[in-house]
């Protein structure tokens, strides 16, 4: 977990005294690896990343890393990273044995949305995410504005942005780890797991803009799959995999998609399927005075979302799984809207 001029080191994951944070039970690992300045460089993130992987931590929470590319790990699935890939074994593994490895990470949309806990919505700060090569991000959306912390000299502090909502993330991590164990009881893959309880535990919220609560979802573009449900990745006895329905609308579009269905339940469940559509918008605004069109403004697409509904065709029939059955292959088809 890194500490973003030396006061960043337990946020809402853990807070001590008569606050509690989400899981304040938990044990952090804390490396200072920022100067006052805000810069460091990569030997010393890399070694923070060695430190934690050989203690046997999973998950690796990097609030941000200014003028400094960071680190990547075969595909930037989370900020958090999950130490469970074959190229992020890769790095560790070569990093110990005295080679060298070249990391970046891209200049792309942050990882965790933003909720706004006061109105049910994100905050008004909250960018949209989406990525140069159309893949889904954010993931999943936590609470972020206003938000009462620890800060310097023992002392606690209102505060907002992504450093506030990823450590929220961090903590309903530790509780599931703490609560189920963690990767030297289930190996590197529980990582992989517990990033897609998270992820598909997301509650919707609804699109707020300058003017006023509308009738629509917030955009997944804006906060992923929606607002993390802790007691969802706990207690549901539904497992579900790592899946993102992307069409990447190009040359290439992508019309067909899996998730696999786990029930580790103690009986029989049968699953029903909807589509719940969130609110669209034009990315686009309409030609400037040279005659082109430019890419929308903030405030632009807020203000006015539209209704964009595709044509998803759903499983059909019953569909029923034994206990610890895992249903592979269900197929969803989106078509063109």
């Amino acid at each position: 977990m890194g500490m973003v001029r030396m006061w960043q080191a337990s946020l809402q994951a853990r807070m001590a005294g008569k606050f509690t944070g989400v899981a304040p039970e938990a044990t952090l690992l804390a490396f200072k690896v920022f100067t006052t300045a805000g810069i460091t460089d990569e030997d010393t993130l890399i070694e923070s990343f060695l430190y934690a992987y050989n203690a046997g931590y999973i998950f690796l929470y990097v609030p941000e890393v200014p003028d400094n590319d960071g680190v990547y790990i075969g595909d930037y699935t989370s900020f958090w990273a999950t130490l469970q890939t074959l190229p992020a074994e890769a790095i560790v593994s070569t990093v110990l044995n005295g080679g060298s490895v070249t990391a970046s990470i891209p200049d792309i949309a942050e990882f965790v949305g933003i909720f706004n806990n006061q109105a049910y919505t994100p905050s008004y700060f909250t960018s949209f995410g989406g990525t140069y090569d159309l893949n889904l991000k954010p993931d999943i959306a936590a609470p972020g504005s206003n938000i009462l912390s620890l800060y310097l000299n023992g002392g606690y502090a209102s505060m907002s942005g992504t450093s506030m909502a990823c450590p929220y993330i961090a903590g309903v991590a530790a509780l599931y780890i703490g609560e189920f164990g963690g990767r030297a009881i289930h190996g590197p893959s529980i990582a992989g797991k517990v990033h897609a309880r998270i992820l598909s535990s997301g509650e919707p919220l609804i699109w707020g803009s300058a003017l006023g609560i509308t009738d629509k979802r917030a955009s997944a573009t804006q906060i992923g799959n929606g607002l993390v449900n802790a007691t969802k990745v706990l207690g549901f006895d539904t497992q579900l995999s790592y899946s993102k329905f992307v069409l990447n609308d190009t040359h290439h579009y992508s019309r067909y998609h899996r998730v696999d269905i786990t029930n580790n339940a103690k009986g029989e469940v049968v699953y029903t399927f909807e589509v719940l559509p969130d609110g669209g918008y034009n990315s686009f605004t309409a030609p400037d005075a040279s005659g082109f069109e430019a890419v929308g403004q903030y405030f632009d697409v807020m203000q006015n979302p539209i209704d964009i509904i595709p044509q998803v065709k759903l499983p059909s029939g019953t569909y029923k799984l034994q206990p610890g059955q895992t249903k592979t292959g269900v197929s969803y088809q989106q078509s063109y809207m």
